[in-house]
């Protein structure tokens, strides 16, 4: 049901469904490219719209050609989508806020192209913008936290200060604080959607500070990793851990983007 996402600029690419296929059939082939901010097996964010993107080549077959841009940098965002629509792909989902500049100019500039902006605002004639409720689930794990805190700190470790992020911290704060009136959210800034070890130290020092709690609100599993070496609780984002943090997994909010894609 939600998602948020960035990282550095590696440029990675998978074909799909053979255009061929379509082609034998009759049927006009459409190409669709999605642009990811962190890795396919960053085990979040990317790796749920990756299974998106998968999902779409098995339900419509060799109607479509995808491909994907993995690992791609907010200010590199433009770049890449003007690479994609020189080379004729019909439909572009930008899977991150940061790409937004540049989706927006390229929209304007290639009115025959549509897009798609994940998390994004201002949607035009041929942009649109789409993401989940993630805030309802956010309340839901936020409950789950502080039912479970003893000493009334939750630490969440956070990726950029921008107004889906801070929605999402704030629902969480007042799940947490619905069922614990006593519980608090201590935020650390990462400044990135996909950095483990800067995730890594920033729950480490909200551990050291007294949280027993640790919350997730980027892409990658390193808090919990930090968490499960600690012995304290952990609420991931993006994808369903229980199985690798068994001792201190708690819940998550999680999306689906093969129901939206399709």
């Amino acid at each position: 049901m939600l998602a948020s996402a960035c990282g550095k600029s590696e440029e990675t690419e998978d074909k799909g469904t053979d255009a061929e296929a379509g082609a034998e059939s009759g049927d006009d082939v459409v190409k669709v490219a999605w642009i990811l901010p962190g890795p396919i097996n960053d085990g979040g964010w990317s790796t749920a719209h990756n299974e998106g993107r998968l999902a779409v080549e098995e339900h419509f077959g060799g109607k479509v050609e995808t491909t994907y841009k993995e690992s791609i940098a907010d200010g590199d965002g433009a770049q890449v989508v003007e690479d994609l629509v020189k080379d004729g792909y019909d439909l572009i989902f930008g899977a991150s806020y940061g790409f937004g500049e540049g989706i927006k100019a390229a929209s304007e500039k290639y009115p025959d192209v549509h897009f798609e902006w994940a998390t994004g605002d201002a949607p035009s004639d041929n942009m649109a913008v789409y993401f989940g409720a993630g805030e309802d689930s956010l309340y839901l794990t936020g409950m789950a936290a502080g039912a479970e805190t003893e000493s009334n700190k939750i630490g969440f470790v956070a990726p950029f200060p921008i107004p889906e992020v801070i929605r999402h911290i704030n629902a969480y704060a007042l799940g947490a604080q619905s069922v614990n009136p006593d519980a608090t959210v201590e935020v650390v800034w990462t400044n990135s959607w996909f950095d483990p070890e800067t995730e890594r130290k920033a729950a480490e020092s909200l551990i050291a500070n007294g949280a027993d709690v640790i919350a997730n609100g980027g892409d990658g599993p390193a808090p919990g990793d930090v968490a499960k070496e600690k012995g304290v609780a952990w609420t991931g984002y993006d994808s369903d851990q229980s199985e690798n943090y068994a001792d201190v997994w708690l819940t998550a909010a999680l999306y689906d983007w093969s129901e939206y894609y399709i």
